[in-house]
């Protein structure tokens, strides 16, 4: 929100994207003929300079997230540690994660389309592939968390839907998680913790301070 009292521009263009989504849906189904906020340019937004997080506050963040779920500790500390965009880390899969070398071949991203639809995005030739080194902390924590997920899937069993995909990030039924969750989580976490606020995407210029901790 903004110091004047009115919504901030990224508040606003979500509510039009909302109102404008399920306007679409009220004239598929013929509840009206046609939809009236198609009409209305979309609102731009303006964009915040954000600091990212200083050494004192990434090892807030790391303590912080010692309370949370398995997959949100692994996901933030993996962004922290490999710089990977949201979308990146969704479309993270085992398959591109070699636990014995420590690299992430980051071959693909995901996004979710208006009906729920799951779009895989892959890089146009194989030079495009990112190569990714993690730190050995790290790989510990991956191959834990990779057997409690070889776990978790096994009891699914005829209730698995991930089908032939097992993504590192998932429901444990194997679905993906929507795009917009780790925002959203993200958002809710740091409030509770008294954080200063940044957004998901800030991980990315962070992880330079995150190595810096690491390092020292």
């Amino acid at each position: 929100d903004n110091k004047s009292g009115g919504l901030a521009s990224g508040t606003i263009q979500m509510h039009h994207r909302i109102l404008k989504n399920v306007l679409e849906r009220a004239v598929e189904w013929r509840i009206i003929k046609r939809n009236p906020v198609r009409d209305v340019q979309k609102p731009k937004v303006i964009s915040k300079k954000i600091t990212p997080y200083d050494e004192k506050e990434v090892a807030q963040l790391l303590i912080a997230l010692e309370n949370e779920p398995s997959h949100w500790r692994i996901m933030i500390t993996l962004a922290l540690t490999t710089g990977l965009r949201r979308s990146e880390l969704l479309g993270l899969e085992w398959k591109h994660i070699n636990l014995s070398t420590g690299e992430i071949d980051v071959s693909q991203s995901m996004v979710h389309a208006l009906k729920g639809e799951v779009i895989i995005k892959q890089p146009k030739t194989k030079n495009s592939i990112l190569k990714v080194s993690l730190p050995k902390s790290m790989i510990k924590d991956l191959e834990e968390y990779y057997k409690n997920r070889l776990i978790e899937r096994e009891m699914m069993g005829d209730q698995w839907k991930g089908g032939d995909s097992f993504f590192v990030f998932s429901h444990p039924n194997g679905v993906p998680f929507h795009h917009e969750r780790p925002y959203l989580w993200f958002r809710q976490f740091i409030k509770k913790n008294g954080m200063r606020y940044i957004r998901f995407h800030d991980l990315r210029h962070t992880s330079a301070t995150f190595l810096t901790c690491q390092s020292s």
